[in-house]
């Protein structure tokens, strides 16, 4: 997989580049997600109240699926499912399209952790693939996440696709778009694009390093920006069209 990003202000191009890269069916548009005309149908965003701080922010598709950003801590799994459950018909499971993650610090991906406690939580949805840009292990030790990225990884090997396949784990790539139902999402910063870039002066501050998702929903942007802080707002302002 290569992907090539320009910043026109300031004038830098990234290229990157990854072997064997496992690529989403949804980077390429089809008929297939075209949402259905449904009476009254409406796409939704929903941001979760959770016990302690975190983030969960749920979105529900025209034709009934959902798109999820980050996760919040374990103890949210059982309300995030019943929440869902609220919105589909009886007898089904929610069917999450894509679980988008910004960046592994606890109050956002831990909640994947809550798969494996035998609960059978992962009984209860589908998780069609999984969008985690995550750090190597060597990185990830240094940085004290390593047990977070895996928790993710361990997630994906017990959830399931609707279709009963193992749930796949993909790595967004700056300038992908991905289509599902009547949205897209464009990535526009990657987390392990980010040490890399001596500019960006960011070393060692994850929240920074979130991965930046831009939903369009019905024609409205939406900016999921993890726990960006000043110097990621600057870049955006200086680097991104008036219309981020």
């Amino acid at each position: 997989a290569v992907t090539v990003i320009h910043f026109v202000k300031t004038d830098v191009t990234y290229l990157v580049y990854e072997e064997d890269a496992n690529l989403s069916k949804r980077l390429f548009d089809s008929e297939e997600y075209i949402a259905e005309n449904k009476s009254e149908a409406k796409t939704t965003l929903h941001m979760l109240e959770t016990y302690r701080p975190g983030s969960s922010f749920v979105l529900q598709l025209k034709n009934g699926h959902f798109i999820l950003c980050d996760g919040s801590w374990p103890e949210e799994l059982p309300y995030l499912i019943e929440y869902m459950e609220q919105f589909v018909p009886e007898g089904e499971v929610p069917v999450i399209e894509a679980w988008f993650i910004t960046h592994p610090h606890s109050d956002h991906v831990s909640i994947f952790q809550e798969f494996n406690s035998e609960k059978g939580y992962e009984k209860r949805l589908y998780v069609e693939g999984i969008y985690f840009d995550a750090f190597d292990d060597e990185l990830a030790e240094s940085m004290h996440f390593a047990a977070l990225q895996d928790g993710v990884r361990n997630a994906a090997k017990v959830l399931r696709t609707s279709e009963g396949n193992i749930t796949p784990v993909y790595r967004p790539h700056p300038g992908e778009r991905y289509y599902f139902s009547d949205i897209t999402v464009d990535v526009m910063q990657t987390m392990v694009q980010v040490p890399r870039e001596k500019w960006y002066k960011w070393k060692d501050n994850l929240n920074e390093m979130s991965t930046w998702y831009m939903f369009t929903i019905e024609g409205q942007k939406c900016f999921f920006s993890g726990d960006i802080q000043e110097e990621g707002l600057d870049f955006i302002i200086q680097n991104y069209p008036r219309e981020y």
